[in-house]
């Protein structure tokens, strides 16, 4: 059993547009006559037949379409064509690639063999990851490759599943890679002048197709369930491996004929439709016949327009476009009923401005009353305000006091240290009496004189000995002078001889009276002391600022509260004033009033999130025109102590 044809039927307007953004393109690769390889039959053939059928029956257009033929298929001229195509494409254009040829298999790896390729030299060939590569480098929303030669399995993906739930639009518009091969292994080249088994059922299918769509999924079921039952091969289709596909697919669209036009805009039965066709065909044989339905279509959808409105304007329109209408007796009926309405309808045209002026009214006083509660509240958190900030600065002031007392009292203390530092240090410096100690210094001086001079007295003795003073060896006697004086005692000190005289006595220059060690000690206190006075004035200063300090950022922070706090309660009176006016809106009936106000209560930075939620309620509700179920909701956020 075959499967559901899900791919025939008639073309939506909106894939019409699609279809009218992107270009198609067609790459044929077609080689018989090789080089170095067997020759074919049918692959040149089997690339201009489906060329043709692409221009003739589908939107190809000719110069589009790019053939390359035996000695032109180099692998070189193959790869540029590519890259030209990734190129020239466009984001909605589509791209059709047929090879048919010899294929080779190296292991895994498949590959196309171009027209000068050198047999078992890989390298001349053409791999399926090179064409994989290139295909993925395009930029177009969908590319199909057809590949009809041996060994063309490489470019399968494995475990594919299809979504055949998806529309004709949604196949369109994603993106697709698709793969269509003849076989996996070694397949026909069909009878020499004919085509391939699997170009043969390609040209078929797209030959008899009645749709105006067909995509290639179904195609490919076609042919390959054709090509299976009748040769040894398998054609496959799946998306192409690691390129792209994002589940869209190739369509061919049948170019449609004007008779297909006119039956497609009939079926369609809209003003669009029969203008796209009188635009398409302004010499067409269904002209007339497209210029009645469309005034026709035009009066029935003028018609339902002005009876929706339902007002003698709107059936004045009408007949000033369609005099005469099919519906001209019914909308000239209307006119006259409404105008004999005319004098009940200002009756309750005024009935109706009335009730919208007391609502007005009553707004305006509900807004006054809001103004002037508001105003109030505001009055007493001003003075709440205003007396906190004075009383924090009372607070401050004594604080300050307090902290200044603190540090005169410390100050009157360093004062008084310093004063008694400065006593004890003037007391150790203070010279004191010189005790003065009977003098031994001459005693002390004289004792070498005297034994200098018996030392020199030997000494003369011992000369004189030896010359014959003392004894008889010279017979010489010598006697030793003396200094007259006129003063006894003077005389009996000169006696001794100049050498042994005592000697004179010199004071000494060093004062008599040093200071002793300890006064080094006291100035070395009273230095300390003043050091230690400088540290404790700077810690003084440094504890004041940091008091003073302290004491700002305490204020700063009282008064950010406070202003914080003031914000938070005027908030509160603004989103009062704003729900009950929106009360007073919804009671009026004024809903884009009562939606402002119910906005602007929502907008308020301190609003809880339960308020603002019963506000978003209250606002869909009167949009959708629920005025009981929004008037609950303001009432709930009123309740809700915002």
């Amino acid at each position: 059993m075959s499967m559901p044809d899900k791919a025939i039927g008639k073309i939506p307007v909106p894939l019409v547009d699609e279809l009218k953004k992107g270009t198609n393109y067609f790459f044929g690769i077609g080689i018989n006559t090789y080089e170095n390889f067997n020759k074919l039959f049918n692959a040149r053939k089997d690339v201009e037949d489906i060329a043709n059928v692409l221009i003739e029956n589908y939107y190809f257009e000719r110069k589009n379409v790019l053939l390359l033929s035996d000695q032109q298929a180099t692998k070189e001229n193959i790869i540029d064509e590519l890259d030209d195509l990734g190129k020239k494409l466009k984001p909605d254009d589509r791209l059709l690639i047929y090879y048919s040829g010899h294929g080779h298999l190296e292991g895994k790896r498949g590959f196309w063999i171009p027209v000068n390729a050198i047999r078992d030299k890989v390298s001349s060939y053409i791999s399926s990851a090179d064409v994989r590569d290139i295909i993925q480098s395009i930029n177009a929303r969908h590319i199909l490759l057809i590949s009809d030669s041996c060994f063309s399995a490489s470019l399968l993906v494995r475990d594919t599943t299809r979504d055949i739930n998806a529309t004709l639009l949604d196949w369109e518009r994603n993106p697709s890679r698709w793969v269509f091969i003849s076989g996996k292994g070694v397949v026909s080249d069909g009878d020499k002048g004919t085509n391939s088994p699997f170009a043969k059922g390609i040209l078929k299918h797209l030959n008899q197709n009645d749709a105006e769509a067909l995509n290639i999924v179904r195609l490919a079921d076609r042919v390959t369930q054709e090509v299976g039952f009748n040769y040894e091969q398998k054609a496959e289709i799946t998306p192409l491996f690691q390129s792209g596909h994002e589940g869209g697919q190739f369509i061919f669209f049948k170019k449609q004929t004007e008779r297909d036009d006119w039956h497609n805009a009939v079926i369609i039965n809209t003003e669009a439709a029969y203008s796209n066709y009188l635009e398409k065909y302004t010499g067409g044989a269904y002209v007339d016949e497209a210029y009645l339905k469309l005034n026709e279509v035009g009066d029935n959808n003028e018609w339902k327009k002005a009876a929706w409105l339902d007002s003698a304007y709107a059936y004045r329109i009408y007949l000033r476009k369609y005099p005469n209408g099919i519906h001209q007796n019914d909308a000239k009926a209307k006119i006259k009923e409404i105008e004999n309405d005319a004098d009940e309808a200002a009756r309750l045209e005024k009935i109706e401005a009335d009730k919208i002026e007391t609502a007005r009214i009553a707004k305006l006083k509900a807004d006054e009353e809001a103004e002037r509660l508001a105003s109030i509240e505001a009055d007493k958190i001003e003075a709440a305000r205003i007396a906190k900030l004075k009383a924090d600065e009372l607070n401050a002031r004594i604080e300050r006091e307090r902290l200044a007392k603190i540090e005169v009292d410390r100050i009157a203390k360093l004062k008084t240290d310093e004063a008694a530092a400065r006593l004890e240090g003037e007391r150790l410096v203070k010279p004191q009496p010189q005790i003065v100690y009977p003098d031994t210094s001459l005693k002390k001086n004289r004792m070498p004189i005297y034994i200098g001079g018996g030392v020199l007295v030997v000494l003369i003795f011992n000369i004189l000995y030896l010359s014959g003073v003392g004894g008889t060896t010279s017979g010489t006697t010598v006697t030793m002078p003396t200094q007259q004086t006129d003063n006894p005692g003077q005389a009996q000190q000169n006696k001794y001889p100049a050498a042994s005289q005592p000697v004179q006595e010199y004071k000494s220059e060093t004062p008599a009276t040093q200071p002793p060690k300890k006064d080094n000690d006291a100035q070395a206190n009273v230095d300390k002391l003043a050091r230690q006075k400088q540290k404790d004035v700077e810690a003084s200063r440094i504890a004041k600022q940091r008091a003073q300090d302290n004491a700002d950022e305490a204020a700063a922070a009282q008064a950010a509260e406070s202003n914080k706090n003031q914000q938070i309660q005027a908030d509160k009176a603004n989103a009062k004033k704003y729900l009950k006016s929106a009360l007073a809106y919804i009671d009026a009936g004024e809903k884009l009033y009562a939606i402002s106000d119910l906005s602007k209560a929502y907008n308020l930075s301190n609003i809880s999130g339960t308020t603002k939620k019963f506000i978003k309620s209250a606002i869909d509700y009167i949009s959708a025109n629920e005025l009981a179920y929004a008037k609950s909701d303001v009432n709930s956020a009123l309740d809700s102590n915002y």
